[in-house]
């Protein structure tokens, strides 16, 4: 009887040490696509940041462009509200450019 209950116990530690491999792979599978996640995160965090970098280089640019003009520059809503105008604009008005928009 002994050497039966004894075969049982060595059969179940099998068993344990069995599953505690199948998790181990469960977790590690896990962490590995958790870590693969991630690095996908921070490349689309990496690109989002450039493209932010660009997007400000070209605003920059064209804001440059628009307030060194001579020319009257301005843009207004469907009603006729002024929501922006050139610095050249404001001044042929006599106005400043804050004084102009609403």
């Amino acid at each position: 009887m002994r050497g039966a209950r004894d075969a049982i116990g060595v059969q179940i530690a099998a068993g344990v040490s069995q599953i505690q491999r199948l998790l181990l792979l469960a977790v590690s599978s896990l962490l590995v696509f958790m870590l693969l996640a991630l690095g996908q995160a921070l490349q689309t965090l990496g690109a989002r940041s450039r493209f932010e970098a660009a997007l400000a280089a070209s605003e920059q640019r064209h804001r440059a462009l628009v307030e060194d003009q001579s020319e009257f520059v301005s843009l207004a809503r469907e009603d006729g509200t002024l929501v922006y105008v050139n610095a050249a604009y404001a001044r042929h008005v006599g106005k400043t450019t804050s004084e102009m928009v609403a």
